[in-house]
């Protein structure tokens, strides 16, 4: 691999990080007095829309009936489906789980990636990076831990000027576990139907799997215009964008970009360097609370960001 080229995706693995990193802390922040006051299905909705308009931007002058095939888009809709479900349990976390807590305990989807990978993939990872993601495991339990020794309180929310405190609930663990197994599987499925088709342009493959995306999350708009309700109140009006500040408009569009660079991943990496992207991200989501929010550091948490800091080497050498 060329210089050009490590630098180029060094660049992408920078550029994911971050947006894992920071969807935590910018979810806490688009709360208003500890609540969403917009409805996260609309949110699901735009990023997929956003990204179903630039995949469609970045192909060719072809016309979209003519690029587009219902038997090749097919076996897109069960990621997006699993992708859906995710999009709707994700903000409901951040009443029961503080972001870094929401960040580590998502690492066990490492496990459960890579025991999928093998099994649908038909490959298996190196020595080095097996050892490597088995810290990135262990640093997950050590946080996980430190939060049952230091008694976690949950159902606590943020309010300016408050130092956040590190909590887990057991409804939320419980939800963040439902929603790891449906993004495990959905990002290992998604893997194998990209390289499956790999003569198949990567902006068309995205198409197929964003427009089933806004396909279903439109659906869920529809349902709640004419069920004549909303989630975040008991008003029986329903409008588009309401509630909507610069933090939500901000997680459309990181998640959006986010998307785009997992697509890259899977087309031409692996869900392993998925996996370790994740890993990393705790930190990120980490430094953004400790400058946002005055969040409490514990020494379980130091520990696991060490580990981390093993693991992420370990796996480069074994890539």
């Amino acid at each position: 691999m060329t210089f050009v080229a490590k630098a180029k995706w060094g660049l992408l693995f920078v550029v994911c990080t971050m947006m894992y990193g920071c969807y935590g802390p910018l979810l806490l922040l688009s709360q208003v007095d500890g609540k969403l006051q917009y409805d996260p299905s609309q949110v699901a909705w735009l990023t997929e829309l956003v990204k179903l308009i630039v995949s469609i931007t970045l192909l060719s002058n072809q016309s979209i009936l003519k690029r587009f095939s219902f038997r090749e888009a097919l076996p897109y809709f069960i990621p997006a489906l699993c992708y859906f479900v995710n999009a709707n349990i994700c903000p409901r976390l951040m009443d029961h789980l503080d972001p870094a807590t929401f960040s580590a305990l998502s690492n066990i989807k490492v496990v459960i990636t890579t025991l999928l990978y093998v099994i649908i993939m038909k490959r298996y990872p190196s020595s080095l990076q097996i050892s490597a993601l088995a810290i990135l495991t262990a640093a997950s339990a050590i946080h996980s831990y430190g939060l049952s020794v230091t008694g976690g309180k949950s159902d606590v929310s943020y309010h300016k000027g408050e130092p956040m405190e590190m909590r887990a609930s057991v409804y939320g663990v419980v939800l963040l576990l439902c929603g790891v197994s449906l993004t495990s599987f959905a990002s290992v499925y998604t893997e194998y139907i990209m390289k499956r088709g790999y003569a198949v342009s990567l902006h068309k493959q995205s198409m197929y799997l964003y427009s089933s995306g806004v396909t279903f999350n439109t659906l869920a708009v529809l349902w709640k215009m004419q069920d004549g309700r909303q989630s975040i109140n008991s008003t029986n009006s329903f409008s588009l964008f309401q509630g909507f500040n610069i933090y939500s408009w901000t997680i459309v569009f990181t998640t959006a970009l986010q998307g785009f660079c997992v697509s890259v991943i899977m087309k031409h990496s692996s869900n392993i360097t998925k996996l370790v992207l994740t890993c990393v991200s705790i930190m990120v989501s980490t430094l953004m609370s400790m400058a946002l929010f005055d969040l409490q550091i514990t020494l379980y948490f130091v520990i696991s960001l060490s580990f981390i800091l093993i693991g992420l080497p370990l796996y480069m050498l074994g890539s």
